[in-house]
């Protein structure tokens, strides 16, 4: 669909007309509307999925890197906050937790003996120089953000309290009844 916008959008201001613009204006809305329809769905799905807690990387800065024309705007075009965002309140809701990682070396090191090169990885592969593991490169990263964010829930956990979230705490405020003074 992102491929669908873009190849319209660079028609549409090729010709340069007033109807175009105008065009390329309800363009712009439709393509956000998708956008956010598509985080709302994925992050409902997400939130009711049976786990406690959800480990998503921090991404914060993700696009001051730059890495090439076509890479940077493929890297731009999805909505990394606003999707952390609504995850983040979904799962609230349900009192499970969404922990923020921090991306560094999650896909330079190893899954199995935490091992970090920049030689482990090569393109797609993720090939460890220390123990031999081969895999998937995003699956090898994915499985070290999960093994930091189960950390982070175990090590943060406190017995016999509640988890109350902000969200939580203003639904409750918003529903008792206002006492005269």
């Amino acid at each position: 669909m992102k491929r669908k916008y873009a190849h319209l959008r660079k028609e549409l201001q090729s010709k340069g007309t007033r109807a175009a613009k105008r065009k390329l204006q309800a363009l712009a809305g439709r393509e956000r509307r998708f956008m956010q329809n598509w985080n709302h769905d994925l992050t409902k799905y997400l939130a009711s999925l049976p786990y406690g807690a959800f480990a998503v990387e921090d991404l914060k800065g993700i696009r001051k890197r730059r890495k090439g024309k076509v890479f940077n705007r493929k890297r731009s075009n999805w909505a990394y906050y606003q999707f952390r965002s609504f995850l983040q309140y979904k799962a609230e809701e349900k009192g499970k937790f969404v922990y923020l990682i921090d991306p560094r070396f999650t896909s330079q090191q190893c899954k199995n003996c935490l091992h970090i090169a920049k030689e482990n990885r090569k393109g797609k592969i993720f090939h460890c120089l220390k123990c031999n593991y081969i895999a998937d490169a995003d699956i090898n990263a994915s499985k070290n953000i999960s093994r930091r964010g189960a950390v982070l829930f175990f090590e943060q956990a406190v017995v016999n309290q509640p988890y109350i979230s902000n969200y939580q705490a203003l639904l409750r405020l918003e529903t008792t009844p206002k006492q005269k003074a």
